[in-house]
Protein backbone atom coordinates (compact mmCIF):
# COMPACT_ATOMS: atom_id res chain seq x y z
CA UNK A 1 0.00 0.00 0.00
CA UNK A 2 1.31 3.45 -0.93
CA UNK A 3 1.31 6.52 1.27
CA UNK A 4 0.48 10.02 0.07
CA UNK A 5 1.69 12.83 2.29
CA UNK A 6 1.74 16.59 2.00
CA UNK A 7 2.99 19.62 3.88
CA UNK A 8 1.03 22.78 3.09
CA UNK A 9 2.61 26.13 3.88
CA UNK A 10 0.64 29.38 4.00
CA UNK A 11 2.72 32.08 2.30
CA UNK A 12 0.45 34.89 3.56
CA UNK A 13 1.01 34.20 7.26
CA UNK A 14 4.39 32.52 6.75
CA UNK A 15 3.27 29.48 8.71
CA UNK A 16 1.74 26.03 8.34
CA UNK A 17 -1.71 25.77 6.72
CA UNK A 18 -3.29 24.03 9.71
CA UNK A 19 -6.80 22.83 8.99
CA UNK A 20 -6.72 23.06 5.19
CA UNK A 21 -8.98 20.50 3.53
CA UNK A 22 -7.26 18.05 1.16
CA UNK A 23 -9.13 15.59 -0.99
CA UNK A 24 -7.75 12.74 -3.09
CA UNK A 25 -9.46 10.70 -5.78
CA UNK A 26 -8.41 8.05 -8.26
CA UNK A 27 -9.09 8.95 -11.88
CA UNK A 28 -10.45 6.27 -14.18
CA UNK A 29 -9.94 6.00 -17.95
CA UNK A 30 -12.97 8.21 -18.63
CA UNK A 31 -11.87 10.66 -15.91
CA UNK A 32 -14.47 9.34 -13.48
CA UNK A 33 -13.41 9.96 -9.89
CA UNK A 34 -13.32 7.43 -7.05
CA UNK A 35 -12.80 9.05 -3.65
CA UNK A 36 -9.75 7.86 -1.71
CA UNK A 37 -9.71 10.33 1.18
CA UNK A 38 -11.02 13.72 2.28
CA UNK A 39 -9.08 15.01 5.29
CA UNK A 40 -8.01 18.14 7.13
CA UNK A 41 -4.32 18.88 7.69
CA UNK A 42 -3.00 18.78 11.24
CA UNK A 43 -1.61 21.77 13.18
CA UNK A 44 1.61 21.53 11.16
CA UNK A 45 -0.27 21.61 7.84
CA UNK A 46 0.57 17.96 7.23
CA UNK A 47 -1.24 14.82 6.14
CA UNK A 48 -0.04 11.23 5.61
CA UNK A 49 -2.68 8.91 4.21
CA UNK A 50 -2.48 5.29 3.06
CA UNK A 51 -3.76 4.82 -0.49
CA UNK A 52 -4.86 1.54 -1.97
CA UNK A 53 -3.80 1.78 -5.61
CA UNK A 54 -2.07 -0.06 -8.44
CA UNK A 55 1.07 0.78 -10.41
CA UNK A 56 0.16 3.35 -13.05
CA UNK A 57 -2.95 4.72 -11.31
CA UNK A 58 -3.56 8.43 -11.74
CA UNK A 59 -4.59 10.43 -8.68
CA UNK A 60 -6.06 13.88 -8.36
CA UNK A 61 -5.25 15.77 -5.16
CA UNK A 62 -7.27 18.90 -4.34
CA UNK A 63 -6.16 21.60 -1.92
CA UNK A 64 -9.08 23.86 -0.87
CA UNK A 65 -7.29 27.20 -0.60
CA UNK A 66 -10.28 29.54 -0.70
CA UNK A 67 -11.99 27.79 2.20
CA UNK A 68 -8.75 27.86 4.18
CA UNK A 69 -7.98 31.55 3.57
CA UNK A 70 -11.62 32.56 4.19
CA UNK A 71 -11.68 30.69 7.50
CA UNK A 72 -8.49 32.42 8.61
CA UNK A 73 -9.53 35.91 7.42
CA UNK A 74 -6.45 36.07 5.21
CA UNK A 75 -8.19 37.29 2.08
CA UNK A 76 -7.61 40.92 1.14
CA UNK A 77 -10.87 42.85 1.38
CA UNK A 78 -10.45 44.70 -1.90
CA UNK A 79 -8.08 45.90 -4.57
CA UNK A 80 -8.26 49.06 -6.70
CA UNK A 81 -8.61 47.00 -9.90
CA UNK A 82 -10.82 44.24 -8.50
CA UNK A 83 -13.73 44.70 -6.15
CA UNK A 84 -14.26 42.03 -3.54
CA UNK A 85 -11.93 39.42 -2.05
CA UNK A 86 -8.78 38.53 -3.96
CA UNK A 87 -9.12 34.79 -4.37
CA UNK A 88 -8.18 33.66 -7.84
CA UNK A 89 -7.39 30.01 -7.15
CA UNK A 90 -10.21 28.50 -5.12
CA UNK A 91 -8.92 24.92 -5.41
CA UNK A 92 -5.45 23.80 -6.45
CA UNK A 93 -5.59 20.53 -8.40
CA UNK A 94 -2.50 18.32 -8.61
CA UNK A 95 -2.56 15.18 -10.75
CA UNK A 96 0.06 12.52 -10.23
CA UNK A 97 0.71 9.05 -11.60
CA UNK A 98 1.72 6.31 -9.17
CA UNK A 99 4.63 4.32 -10.66
CA UNK A 100 5.00 2.07 -7.58
CA UNK A 101 1.93 1.19 -5.51
CA UNK A 102 4.09 0.40 -2.47
CA UNK A 103 6.07 3.67 -2.33
CA UNK A 104 5.65 6.88 -0.37
CA UNK A 105 4.74 10.05 -2.29
CA UNK A 106 5.15 13.49 -0.73
CA UNK A 107 3.66 16.63 -2.28
CA UNK A 108 4.73 19.85 -0.53
CA UNK A 109 2.84 23.00 -1.51
CA UNK A 110 3.26 26.69 -0.72
CA UNK A 111 -0.09 28.41 -1.07
CA UNK A 112 -1.51 31.93 -1.22
CA UNK A 113 -4.90 33.25 -2.41
CA UNK A 114 -3.46 34.01 -5.86
CA UNK A 115 -0.54 31.64 -6.39
CA UNK A 116 1.00 28.35 -5.42
CA UNK A 117 4.14 26.31 -5.83
CA UNK A 118 4.11 22.53 -5.73
CA UNK A 119 6.74 19.87 -6.23
CA UNK A 120 7.28 16.16 -5.68
CA UNK A 121 9.50 14.82 -2.97
CA UNK A 122 10.22 11.30 -1.79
Amino acid sequence: MATLSSHVLDSVSGSHAAGIRIECAQLGNSRDRVAIFDVVANEEGRIAEPIDCKDGDQLEVLFYGKDYFSAHSLLASSDSAISGPLQIMEVVVVRITIPDATARYHIPIVLSPHSYSVWWSS
